[in-house]
């Protein structure tokens, strides 16, 4: 008979996140993990497959908060409203939590060997799906009035997932919100949006 779990998936995929954020998913051994999450290797094999499972979880627990962020960004009732929500935003949610600065969705694959070649993909792949959500937005924007008729909704959403980018990894280097608010601040100039 299988001994019952005494851990709940939440509190160890919390764990997990905080390793992966710190380390990256090549630089997150399987022992560093197991003494963080309070399982063994093979309990955490036996939850969830690998290590590659183990970070699937994470991210899509990561995907999960950050779609309620995009749905206050996507709610804001006008184009412009959209884009401050995004930078301003992503300035302060990026420093809130001392152990997770920047994003997870580049912290993870910074540096991956050819065994893990996929990771940065994956992220990629999940970074991109965000934008594209919000080149969705804007379009509604553009279809509303409230974006000019030359104006390119996909150009401006790649533009503030760049952004983004450039702001985690400041983020992660230890700039605080302020400092990534004064460089959202001179991002937005640069938007086309009234």
């Amino acid at each position: 008979m299988a001994r019952p779990r005494n851990f709940t998936t939440e509190e160890v995929l919390d764990k997990a996140t905080e390793v992966f954020w710190r380390c990256g998913y090549e630089g997150a051994s399987i022992s560093e993990l197991s003494d963080k999450m309070g399982m063994s290797p093979p309990s955490i094999y036996g939850a969830f497959g690998s290590k590659r499972g183990l970070f699937d979880e994470v991210l899509n627990r990561y995907d999960a908060g950050r779609l309620v962020f995009f749905s206050w960004i996507n709610e804001a009732t006008c184009a412009r409203g959209v884009a401050e929500r995004a930078l301003l935003g992503i300035a302060d949610a990026m420093t809130k939590d001392p152990g997770r600065l920047g994003c997870l969705l580049l912290q993870g694959g910074v540096s991956c060997g050819p065994t893990s070649s996929e990771v940065p993909t994956e992220l990629a792949r999940r970074r991109r799906k965000l934008e594209l959500s919000l080149a969705s937005r804007f379009e509604r924007a553009k279809n509303e009035g409230d974006l000019t008729e030359s104006a390119d909704p996909s150009l401006i959403a790649q533009y503030i997932s760049m952004v983004w980018d450039g702001l985690g990894v400041r983020a992660a280097a230890g700039a605080s919100s302020g400092e990534l608010r004064e460089i959202a601040t001179l991002a937005l100039k640069a938007l086309p949006i009234s």
